[in-house]
């Protein structure tokens, strides 16, 4: 699927403007990167503007940073919104 968007002004060429799909995204501790925890359907404008965390187990999960290999604990309030 192709999440570019066209632009058009009037007697103007058209410009190609890549947009992503919004996403819940984690912070690393160690180097500060952001990464993606998951994608947010923005099928609907409610998704898109009032999204719903996901759920996380009790306890949080242990993930790994995909800049630098670090593993940690994350929970639910470690995640921010990325539109």
């Amino acid at each position: 699927m192709d999440n570019a968007v066209y632009l058009r002004r009037a007697g103007k060429r058209s410009v190609k403007w890549d947009r992503e799909m919004p996403s819940w995204v984690l912070t690393c501790g160690e180097c500060g990167s952001k990464f993606d925890y998951c994608k947010i359907d923005d099928a609907d404008l409610q998704s898109h503007f009032s999204p719903t965390k996901p759920d996380f187990p009790l306890g949080g999960f242990s993930m790994r940073c995909a800049n630098c290999g670090s593993d940690a604990i994350y929970e639910r309030t470690n995640l921010t919104y990325r539109a």
